[in-house]
């Protein structure tokens, strides 16, 4: 009889994602009540990455869900692209930024990192 293999840990997850020839994006929501600390927790969770990869220096945007609305996300993607793009308040995205967003990240991305952060609904 076969023992069933425990999931991989969130790290090796993670370290799959963002290793070299990796063409998937890494995509992590935090939600939380209003000043809960999810803007923080991220900013410090791309520090703990970006120190545990040894990278010195990192493309970083942050913006939230409704001015995305107002850009290119294939565009975004592209210039974010090996970088992390963190997007406050992402319900205020409208479904058609959503689902160009989605497009684009089919797409080459070179390991980005997605970080959408949004109040607990």
């Amino acid at each position: 009889m076969d023992i069933a293999q425990p999931p991989p840990a969130a790290a090796e997850i993670i370290a799959a994602r963002l290793r070299p020839g990796a063409r998937s994006p890494f995509v992590l929501g935090i939600a939380g009540a209003q000043g809960s600390g999810k803007s923080k927790l991220a900013q410090n969770l791309i520090s703990a990455m970006c120190l545990d990869l040894g990278m010195e220096a990192a493309k970083i945007a942050r913006m939230t869900g409704f001015d995305l609305n107002s850009k290119d996300p294939a565009a975004v993607v592209d210039k974010m692209a090996g970088g992390f793009l963190l997007i406050e308040e992402c319900s205020e995205m409208s479904d058609e930024t959503v689902a160009k967003l989605g497009q684009a990240m089919d797409f080459r991305t070179d390991r980005m990192i997605l970080i959408i952060e949004d109040e607990k609904a």
